[in-house]
C-alpha cells in the first residue's frame, strides 16, 4: 500500500518528461481532524509532502469548500453559511471558479461526492459550471440508500426513500456503501482519462455521514467494523474540561459530558470509517499517470468532547486544523509553514499554468512542493461569523500565528492562547495583565484588523 520512494523517483522523472502540467486529484474528507490520519496507513505514512500546520479559513462545510474552489476568504467569495440567504450552493459564483479556470487551460474536469451544502435541494439535476463529468450527491449525509446526480441523470443506490421534492431517481442500482462507490468511480475516471490532463475532486462524506445500523457516529464499511475496538479518545486536559471559568459564556453554559462511552464509540467508528477512504486513496495513487499529484485534506475538523463541545466551528485546534498531504510527483518533505485552504486554488493553477478569473487571497504552495525556500506568511485569518447552528456568542473572527491564536467573538468575548505552552487551549489569557501578554495581544489585534477585510496580497500577513 502507498507509493514506495523508488516509485516516487521514477514517477517524478517520467512526469517531468511526459507532462508539462500535472493532472490533479483533490480529495476532500468531511469533518476530519488532523490527528486522525495517524490511523490511515496510506495517507498517514506514504512518501508525501506533509503540511503540519494546515488550517481552514472557516471551519464550516460550505464556506470552507467555497474557499477551496475560489482561493478566497469568505468575506470575498460571499459564502458565509451553509444555507441561504448568506450561504449554501446558490451563494457561490460557479461561473468564475477553479474548475472553470482549469477547463479554460485545457483540463478535463470531474467531481465525485458531496458538493456545496444545499446542492441537492436547489438543483438536483444541474451540473455546476466547470465540470465535464459530474457525480454529485443529492441526498447528502448518507452512507447507504442515497441518490447521485450522474451527469444529469438521477440514480438511486440501495433503497432511497426520501429525497428533495421533484428529485426522484430515474434509475435504481444495487446497494452500495457510498465510500466504496466513490472509490470505484474515481479509479474509473482516472483510468479513462490517463492520456490527458485532468482535474478530479473526490469529496468523501465518510466521517460526517450516517449509515443505517443506528449506532453512534458514522457507520464503517462492514469489513472494518470492530477494527479499533477498545481504543478510546486520547487523554488530554481539554477533554470534558472541568474548569471553564476562563472561557466565553457559551462554553461556561455547557454541562459536563456524562456519556463518555458514547463518544468513544463515535471515535472508534470514525477511525474505522476512514479505512475505506484510505483504501480509495491507495487505489487512486496506484492508478495515477506519471507526473500527477493527489492532494488530501478536509473541509474542517471537529471536536469530540474537548472543552465540553461535540461539534464544529469553534476556534479550537481540533476544529480549525486539518490534514494536508500531497502525494505523487512532489518532494517527500515535511513543511511547517502556516497554510490555509485558500492556498489550494493558487497552487493548482500555478502547476497547471492556468489563470484565475478573480483576485485570490491565497499563496501558492507550488514553490514549497518543489523544495524552494520562499518568504511566507506569519499569520492566518480564521472566522466563523454567520453560523446559525451554534450560539451567536460562539461566532468569532481570529488570527492564528505559529505560536498563538487570538479571537474576538461577536458578543465581545475574547480568547487568547499560547499554543506552545498550552497546546490544548486550557488557559485563556485574554484577561492577563502581564506586560508581554498585553503587548502580544495588541500586535495580534492589529494583524486581525488588517486581515478581516483583506483581499489578494493584503491577506499575506
Amino acid at each position: 500500500m502507498g507509493i514506495p520512494r523508488a516509485r516516487w523517483l521514477v514517477t517524478t522523472l517520467l512526469g517531468a518528461l511526459v507532462f508539462a502540467q500535472p493532472s490533479v486529484v483533490l480529495v476532500i474528507a468531511d469533518n476530519q481532524d488532523a490527528a486522525s490520519i495517524a490511523y490511515m496507513p496510506v495517507v498517514g505514512s506514504s512518501p508525501a509532502a506533509r503540511f503540519s500546520n494546515a488550517f481552514v479559513s472557516y471551519p464550516l462545510c460550505c464556506p470552507s469548500r467555497a474557499s477551496v474552489l475560489s482561493g478566497q476568504h469568505p468575506q470575498n467569495h460571499g459564502v458565509l453559511e451553509n444555507s441561504p440567504p448568506n450561504g449554501g450552493y446558490q451563494s457561490f459564483d460557479h461561473a468564475n471558479s477553479l474548475p472553470v479556470w482549469l477547463q479554460s487551460a485545457g483540463y478535463y474536469t470531474g467531481y465525485i461526492g458531496k458538493y456545496l451544502n444545499g446542492y441537492g435541494q436547489a438543483a438536483c439535476r444541474q451540473v455546476p459550471l466547470g465540470f465535464d463529468e459530474w457525480f454529485g450527491t443529492v441526498t447528502q449525509g448518507r452512507l447507504y440508500d442515497f441518490v447521485l446526480n450522474e451527469n444529469s441523470v438521477l440514480t438511486g443506490y440501495g433503497n432511497p426513500t426520501s429525497y428533495p421534492a421533484g428529485c426522484a431517481p430515474a434509475q435504481i442500482q444495487t446497494d452500495q456503501y457510498e465510500t466504496d462507490l466513490f472509490h470505484t468511480k474515481a479509479v474509473d475516471f482516472i483510468a479513462r482519462n490517463a492520456s490527458r490532463r485532468f482535474f478530479l475532486v473526490v469529496a468523501f462524506g465518510a466521517v460526517e455521514s450516517r449509515g443505517r445500523d443506528g449506532l453512534p457516529g458514522p457507520e464503517p464499511a462492514p469489513r472494518h467494523k470492530g477494527m479499533f475496538a477498545g481504543i478510546s479518545i486520547p487523554p488530554k486536559i481539554s477533554f470534558n474540561e472541568a474548569d471553564v471559568t476562563d472561557k466565553p459564556a457559551f462554553i461556561r453554559s455547557l454541562p459536563l459530558l456524562t456519556n463518555v462511552q458514547k463518544l468513544n464509540v463515535t471515535y472508534r467508528r470514525t477511525l474505522e470509517s476512514l479505512q475505506s477512504v484510505d483504501e480509495a486513496v491507495a487505489a487512486m495513487t496506484r492508478a495515477l499517470p506519471a507526473g500527477s499529484i493527489l492532494i488530501y485534506t478536509s473541509d474542517q475538523g471537529s471536536l469530540l468532547g474537548e472543552h465540553r463541545i461535540v461539534g464544529l466551528g469553534s476556534v479550537y485546534e481540533e476544529s480549525i486544523r486539518v490534514p494536508l498531504v500531497v502525494m505523487g510527483a512532489v518532494a517527500p518533505l515535511s513543511h511547517a509553514e502556516l497554510t490555509s485552504n485558500v492556498d489550494f486554488a493558487p497552487k493548482i493553477l500555478e502547476l497547471a499554468k492556468a489563470t484565475a478569473g478573480k483576485v485570490m487571497d491565497g499563496m501558492s504552495l507550488a514553490p514549497l512542493l518543489n523544495g524552494q525556500a520562499i518568504a511566507w506568511r506569519t499569520a492566518l485569518l480564521i472566522q466563523a461569523q454567520m453560523r446559525k447552528g451554534f450560539t451567536a456568542a460562539g461566532n468569532y473572527i481570529a488570527v492564528r500565528t505559529g505560536s498563538h491564536v487570538y479571537a474576538e467573538h461577536t458578543n465581545g468575548a475574547r480568547e487568547f492562547y499560547d499554543l506552545v505552552a498550552d497546546p490544548y487551549q486550557a488557559v485563556n489569557k485574554s484577561r492577563s495583565h502581564a506586560p508581554q501578554d498585553l503587548l502580544l495581544m495588541q500586535q495580534l489585534r492589529s494583524k486581525l484588523n488588517a486581515l478581516k477585510t483583506c483581499a489578494g496580497t493584503g491577506c499575506w500577513q
